[in-house]
């Protein structure tokens, strides 16, 4: 089950799985932005460039795409519901408040109109029940039918502005239950044409349903979407890939021997989660070396990343923050996950420790020189005697580690044969 927003996820999250016997995952709103835009254009195989816009009870999403691909997602906090709240509080209707409502919808989008209106489009489609229901409300008079227009929208205002208040609008096509939020999903759509300089609009009837139906089903899925997002990303910071081999070589080495404490129906998206960290850990260091692992940390929890919710994100950031130097993790911040259990995602972080650290000479070696054992409290190393002779930076890197693990209650044993 998919929650577009919630700022107490924790607390319906327990609440909610006494009740539903599905997964609930939190979605960013930038996320529901692009799942919002594959289901609209599901199905359609040509490449035209279209701008898909949905309005909801506490957002609007704002999709600029070609073909299929979503090139600029834009979520903002501005919905029928919470628009009616700042400035109908009482249901009243008056020009005053209309004009500043409208006037608030474009200050909110004038971050994204020039560069929307430079890239352009062919087609501007709407979705949700609040350009559904303007647009059956113009159908009732003398306009183009099924078209949403900047005229006809302001011609249905200029009707429901003769009321006094929102319960009393009364005008063909609109239905009982969507008088509430009816004139604050217009204003929302006369602020968005005006600002984007739309001249028309056609409605669909898919969205984030029908995107999550596609992205869920493997029928239409050839590849998870969130690789290509990391190879994405680990490209836009221009990622030395050589050591980012090294490392998930060494990842994976350690992982067929110590994976089995990786806990929870999870544990696979537990180790793509540690690949992605491996790709993703060094982006900081085009920012600053001092201190690279905060600046991939925010890097990694704040740019959007299509495919991730918003546990998985999180996630990953976390490792990648205590990837390096001591470790002072929250640990009541990891008990709040509800997929990964607090066990796994601190023997992920050993491990991917470990990888990190094996590799910080940034050549390869025989990974055969070194054999791991573990449990759920420890890890054993055990070296060659004859080949840590020839790598003492490494063991001088791992005595270390042994510090920093020892402080936050981790034990790091190294034995040589």
């Amino acid at each position: 089950m998919h929650f577009k927003r919630s700022k107490k996820c924790t607390c319906f999250y327990n609440k909610g799985k006494k009740i539903f016997p599905y997964d609930i995952e939190v979605l960013p709103g930038i996320e529901e932005a692009r799942l919002i835009y594959l289901g609209v254009l599901f199905g359609q195989t040509n490449k035209e460039k279209r701008l898909v816009v949905d309005i909801g009870g506490g957002s609007t999403e704002l999709i600029l795409g070609q073909g299929n691909d979503p090139k600029y997602t834009t979520s903002k906090n501005m919905g029928c519901v919470n628009l009616t709240q700042k400035f109908f509080k009482k249901n009243n209707i008056d020009q005053k408040h209309i004009n500043k409502a409208i006037l608030y919808v474009e200050q909110e989008l004038e971050s994204i109109s020039l560069r929307y209106q430079r890239v352009g489009w062919n087609h501007t489609i709407g979705c949700s029940g609040t350009v559904k229901i303007i647009r059956e409300v113009i159908n009732h008079y003398k306009f183009e039918k099924d078209i949403i227009s900047l005229p006809a929208m302001e011609f249905i205002l200029n009707k429901v502005s003769k009321f006094s208040n929102i319960d009393e609008i009364d005008i063909k096509g609109l239905t009982p239950e969507r008088k509430p939020v009816f004139l604050s999903g217009l204003i929302i759509l006369i602020g968005i044409f005006k600002s984007l300089q739309i001249k028309n609009m056609s409605y669909s009837d898919s969205a984030l349903r029908e995107g999550l139906i596609y992205e869920m089903d493997p029928t239409f899925q050839k590849k998870d979407i969130r690789f290509n997002t990391v190879s994405e990303i680990s490209k836009q910071y221009n990622v030395d890939l050589v050591q980012v081999r090294l490392i998930s070589q060494t990842l994976q080495y350690i992982l067929e021997r110590c994976s089995l404490f990786l806990e929870g129906f999870k544990k696979q998206e537990m180790i793509n989660i540690l690949h992605w960290a491996t790709k993703l850990h060094e982006i900081g260091l085009n920012i600053n070396y001092s201190g690279y692992h905060k600046h991939s940390f925010y890097i990694t929890q704040n740019t959007p990343m299509p495919g991730f919710n918003k546990e998985v994100q999180d996630v990953l950031s976390l490792l990648i923050r205590w990837h390096r130097k001591s470790i002072k993790l929250d640990l009541n911040t990891i008990e709040k996950f509800h997929f990964f259990p607090a066990p796994s995602i601190l023997q992920s972080l050993k491990i991917f420790r470990l990888a990190i650290v094996l590799n910080g000479t940034r050549l390869s070696y025989n990974l055969d020189n070194l054999a791991f054992k573990c449990d759920q409290n420890s890890m054993h190393i055990e070296f060659k005697k004859d080949w840590i002779e020839k790598h003492k930076l490494i063991e001088s890197d791992l005595i270390q580690e042994q510090e920093y693990w020892s402080q936050y209650g981790f034990n790091l044993i190294l034995t040589y044969l």
